[in-house]
């Protein structure tokens, strides 16, 4: 776990015990996000085999994990959020997030259209894509909700507009290359320790 997202998940366990009274391990948390990423990468790496269709099949796995995380992460936390809600802001989460990732996903689907060694560098650069999504949008909803526990807001009864607006605003506040930079490292980690080669969890399981 790199330290941008260490630091996040620590400083909202803190506002979490002062503000909500609630004692949250930090490590659950931590582990949720990486099953996700991880999760995440797996699926899209079979997508990128699949000649040209790697890089739109691979946003909307984004979307799937990255709902199914937050889902869990609020449930840990004690927010209860509606799927229908959480799938919206995931969406829009994602959405947002894609032109940092979008070079990745153009050059998986003009790769992947070389057969054999091409396809092979096409679903890693997905994986990689997808798993960067779910973790930059770790980082942002996890500073977000930092962010609205120190206003006193209760986050679990503010509206569908209201979260997508908080959520975009924190977005604008994170530094997406250092967070992206640390995605890239903790997904070679992933990679060298054989996790990518595993069953992925689906959400859901």
């Amino acid at each position: 776990m790199g330290g941008m997202l260490k630091m996040a998940i620590r400083g909202l366990c803190e506002l979490a015990r002062h503000e909500l009274q609630k004692e949250v391990d930090p490590e659950r948390l931590e582990e949720i996000i990486m099953l996700h990423a991880i999760g995440a990468a797996v699926s899209a790496m079979a997508s990128g085999w699949i000649p040209g269709a790697g890089g739109v099949v691979a946003m909307g796995i984004g979307v799937t994990f990255v709902c199914s995380m937050y889902i869990r992460l609020g449930n840990v936390l004690g927010i209860t959020f509606s799927k229908g809600m959480i799938r919206a802001v995931a969406s829009a989460v994602v959405a947002d997030l894609a032109s940092y990732v979008a070079t990745l996903l153009a050059i998986s689907a003009a790769v992947s259209f070389i057969p054999f060694v091409g396809s092979m560098s096409a679903s890693t650069l997905t994986a990689l894509a997808n798993f960067a999504c779910v973790y930059l949008a770790a980082i942002i909803f996890i500073k977000m909700l930092g962010a609205l526990m120190r206003t006193g807001k209760d986050v679990g009864g503010m509206s569908e507009d209201e979260l997508i607006t908080a959520i975009k605003r924190e977005k604008d506040n994170v530094d997406i290359d250092r967070a992206m930079a640390e995605a890239k490292k903790q997904f070679k980690k992933a990679e060298a320790s054989g996790d990518l080669k595993k069953p992925g969890f689906t959400p859901g399981d």
